[in-house]
């Protein structure tokens, strides 16, 4: 398992690379430290259109991915290189202030 935690300014993030046996599982999660919710923003189109569909040539995405081990691992790398880059943090931030505002973000994890 690689967990990578990332502070934002309004947001807290994680992304999780999990193995599933023979595949992998991705997700990233996001905390909004104002008002507490949380959310799994894999399948946010931001999200995808950054990180995702480059990799894996799709945007038909769930909540949480699964993929083989060298896809996985490009994934994540390429997610870690992005949310330490605070302009696309910033951008990314901006997106989930208007993804917030239709709800949905009640989600149940441990942060």
């Amino acid at each position: 398992m690689k967990t990578n935690k990332i502070f934002g300014m309004r947001y807290d993030f994680a992304i999780n690379l999990y193995e599933c046996g023979k595949e992998y599982s991705f997700e990233i999660l996001s905390h909004y430290k104002t008002t507490n919710q949380k959310s799994v923003i894999t399948n946010l189109n931001f999200i995808i259109s950054e990180l995702i569909y480059p990799l894996m040539k799709t945007t038909d995405i769930d909540s949480t991915i699964f993929l083989n081990k060298q896809k996985g691992i490009k994934l994540f790398k390429k997610s870690f290189i992005s949310f330490h880059d605070m302009n696309w943090i910033k951008l990314l931030e901006e997106k989930l202030d208007e993804d917030r505002q239709f709800g949905g973000w009640n989600a149940d994890f441990v942060f």
